[in-house]
Parts: C-alpha cells; structure tokens; sequence
C-alpha cells in the first residue's frame, strides 16, 4: 500500500490484485482512492470598479485550486453583495444576480 499527499490530495494506492467473476479474471488491476475535500479550495482575486463602470466574473477572478471541482457545475450563492452597485448577468441588465453557476463565470 502506497499513500501520497500532495497539495490536500490523498491519493491510495493498493499493490496490483485479481479480480473475477467466477468466469473470466483480470491480472494486475489496481485500485486507486481520491480523498476530495469537503470545502472547495477556491482563491478569489480583489477588484475594484470605476464608478458607473461594470467587470466581468471570469475563471481569472474565481479560481478553482481542486481538479475534481473544476469539472462539476458548481453552484454561487451571493451571500453579501457589493456594497455600492450589484451583481448582474450580461443577458439581463439592472436585475440584481443572487446565484449564479460555473459555466456563466
């Protein structure tokens, strides 16, 4: 048995075994086991905005440090908005956003 930690990753490695169905038989499968964190490690870059200006959320802002999270759908919920002006989506201009998804980033 093998364990390696890298960066909060957990990966277990158990030496090659057999596997069966009472029929055929697979030599030398290995198991592997991922430990996936239960918090999102996530780095959120600060930005300020011009008066009267707007900015995009983009993956520069918002970045996802874990590789299984990367590939899900994650789901935002606005906690605390800005404390002057709002988030909104590019499609629906002045309708304040308070979710919002991995894929609209």
């Amino acid at each position: 048995m093998l364990i390696n930690h890298l960066k909060s990753i957990f990966l277990l490695q158990i030496s090659s075994f057999d596997v069966t169905n009472g029929v055929s038989v697979l030599r030398g499968v290995d198991f592997y086991v991922s430990v996936i964190p239960s918090i999102i490690p996530m780095r959120l870059e600060r930005f300020t905005i011009a008066e009267g200006r707007s900015k995009s959320l983009s993956i520069n802002i918002i970045k996802i440090r874990h590789k299984h999270y990367k590939k899900d759908s994650l789901q935002y919920v606005v906690v605390k908005g800005p404390n002057h002006g709002a988030i909104e989506h590019e499609d629906q201009p002045n309708m304040s956003v308070r979710t919002f998804n991995q894929t609209q980033v």
